[in-house]
């Protein structure tokens, strides 16, 4: 029996020997049909070129990319030359792109870059709007934006021997100077693009925002445009301060950033001689620019850190429900250091009434009234309005529209207890005012819509309001003193006699001088609308009006002036400072005093 149950055995394994020996020759015959194929194929390959040019071309897989991007029906060819607008030369090696918005994440519809003479050409899917951006190494980017084929100024915007000027970058080097700051703590500058210089320079206004970190004693933050800026100081808790500046084209500036040490200070807010149920407070920084808020608690308490020792604007908002507590009011304190501050606001009873020229009521008229607190209002029958709870301070009219006929001029007042208080129109008529540039600049486009106001005696402008015609504004009967005027060029001047039929008035503008004044505290600090006078020497004359100015808020200003040389002259708390300047067309120079 086992006998037999081996050789049943030994047979099986013998014929299985033999099935795996057939089928390993079977699998090799197969690779070597197979083998054979895929050279015969590959040979027609070779032979085929048309095959061969196929496959490399339109049968070859794309790049993944948007499908809205994938060029398709007809090609239009934007070509032209980039230049220095300085020097009128071509700009080499400049990165011109074309996209379809300003969304970084979208591929561009083509990019191109400029030979060394500064020509570029370039295709892009056709279509009438977009957006046109050229970089260069050294230069603020530039931006052009097209609508329907024409600029937002309404200019047509022609994609043949296009002339496209950029401006040398501007430069800040950001200095922070901090006293007992955290070691640990990382700051950070914004810089924001608040106000372009002109369209012609950016293309279309464009707001830019930077961060950057402040690594280095000096940081240096280029490729920036000409313009207003914002900057921001802040840690990634706490916004330190902020300041704004003006950078003139190619200019390199340098901004000190000085905070510490830190000042705590508290105490208890007042309100006509009571302590105030809770609250918030808004507290500015004059020299510094710091932003901060507290919380008052129900017993009038508050506490906070500043930035530094300086001089501080305190806002104080009430809660909605606590009526007794007045609508609010802001002061100016000058802090020396830690302690207690306790912070008084009042408020009073406040009535108006506006009359037309002729001494009547101007009834149901909208007005509003700007100072510590915006007060919006409408006229009675008779010309009355009235508020309670108003914030001591200075206030200035500001109505929508005029009564029929009349002219509103610029007035203030203030408000120290129950104040009543009177504004009076006076009668108007038309006064012609046409614009032209000079015969050197009459081909120029940059001038823009210069504005016409009323100069009065106190440095106050009115703009005047459009009359029934082109070019006709809405002028006093009494006269005055008029002036033109439109950033980048030389303001223009003319004074008029009383009377109802004024004499026309060409206005030829000039390219002026651009002038930044910034004045500066013995510590180095900018100081906010602090007044200055501008003193013509090798220059045209000036109204004394037009002389008596002040910073901004950031502690800066710009003008323009006509070319020449003037003397500046600040009032400071430690005395009278001056420097001379000179002024050269379509250039911009700087001021600082001391």
């Amino acid at each position: 029996m086992n006998s037999t149950r081996t050789i049943v055995i030994t047979i099986a394994l013998v014929a299985l020997s033999l099935c795996s020996i057939w089928f390993f020759l079977e699998e090799d015959k197969s690779r070597e049909e197979t083998s054979s194929k895929s050279s015969r194929n590959q040979a027609d390959v070779v032979e085929d070129p048309n095959l061969v040019d196929s496959i490399s071309s339109a049968d070859r897989p794309a790049p993944e990319r948007n499908a809205s991007h994938i060029p398709t029906g007809p090609q239009i060819e934007a070509f032209g030359r980039i230049i220095d607008q300085q020097t009128g030369r071509g700009v080499p090696n400049a990165t011109v792109t074309i996209t379809e918005g300003t969304d970084a994440r979208i591929p561009p519809l083509t990019h191109s870059r400029s030979d060394t003479t500064g020509v570029f050409t370039c295709e892009f899917s056709e279509r009438s709007s977009f957006r046109l951006t050229i970089r260069a190494e050294g230069y603020a980017p530039a931006y052009w934006e097209v609508v329907d084929g024409a600029t937002p100024s309404g200019v047509p915007f022609e994609l043949a021997n296009l002339e496209l000027p950029i401006a040398p970058e501007s430069v800040l080097w950001i200095c922070p100077k901090l006293q007992e700051a955290d070691p640990d703590e990382r700051f950070i500058v914004d810089v924001q693009l608040r106000q372009p210089r002109t369209p012609a320079e950016l293309g279309s206004p464009l707001v830019e925002k930077k961060s950057t970190t402040l690594l280095a004693p000096e940081t240096r933050i280029g490729r920036l445009s000409t313009g207003k800026y914002l900057l921001s100081y802040r840690t990634s808790r706490q916004r330190l301060g902020s300041r704004e500046i003006e950078l003139g084209m190619g200019q390199e500036l340098t901004i000190d950033f000085v905070l510490g040490p830190p000042v705590p200070i508290s105490g208890v807010v007042f309100h006509n001689g009571r302590a105030v149920s809770g609250g918030r407070l808004v507290i500015w920084g004059r020299e510094n620019h710091s932003n901060t808020a507290a919380v008052i608690g129900e017993d009038g308490h508050y506490s906070i850190q500043l930035p530094a020792i300086g001089s501080y604007s305190f806002a104080f908002s009430p809660r909605y429900e606590s009526l007794e507590d007045g609508s609010g009011g802001s002061q100016e304190l000058r802090i020396e250091g830690p302690g207690t501050v306790d912070l008084l606001f009042s408020s009073s009873r406040l009535v108006g009434q506006v009359l037309t020229p002729d001494g009547g009521p101007a009834a149901q008229l909208a007005g509003t009234l700007f100072g510590p607190q915006a007060l919006s209002f409408t006229t009675d029958e008779e010309g009355w309005f009235e508020f309670d709870n108003v914030p001591h301070g200075s206030y200035r009219w500001l109505f929508q529209l005029n009564p029929e006929g009349s002219f509103g001029p610029v007035r203030d007042f203030e408000v120290t207890g129950d104040t009543h208080v009177l504004y009076e129109f006076e009668n108007s008529t038309e006064l012609e005012v046409v614009v032209v540039l000079d015969s050197q600049s009459a081909n120029s486009n940059e001038v823009g819509r210069p504005q016409v106001c009323l100069l009065e005696d106190g440095g106050n402008l009115t703009p005047l309001r459009p009359g029934s015609r082109p070019n006709f504004y809405r002028w006093p009967v009494n006269g005055g003193q008029g002036v033109v005027f439109q950033r980048g060029w030389a303001p223009w001047f003319f004074e008029l006699p009383p009377s109802h039929h004024p004499s026309p008035q060409t206005a030829t503008l000039t390219p002026g001088g651009e002038l930044t004044v910034t004045l500066l505290s013995r510590a180095g600090q900018p100081l906010g609308f602090q007044p200055f006078r501008v003193e013509p020497l090798d220059a045209p004359s000036l109204p004394e009006a037009w002389c008596l100015r002040q910073t901004g808020a950031g502690g800066s200003t710009q003008l323009t002036l006509p070319p020449g040389t003037y003397r500046i002259v600040g009032e400071l708390a430690e005395g009278e400072v001056s420097t001379e300047i000179r002024l050269h067309p379509r250039t911009t120079t700087e001021a600082r005093l001391p």
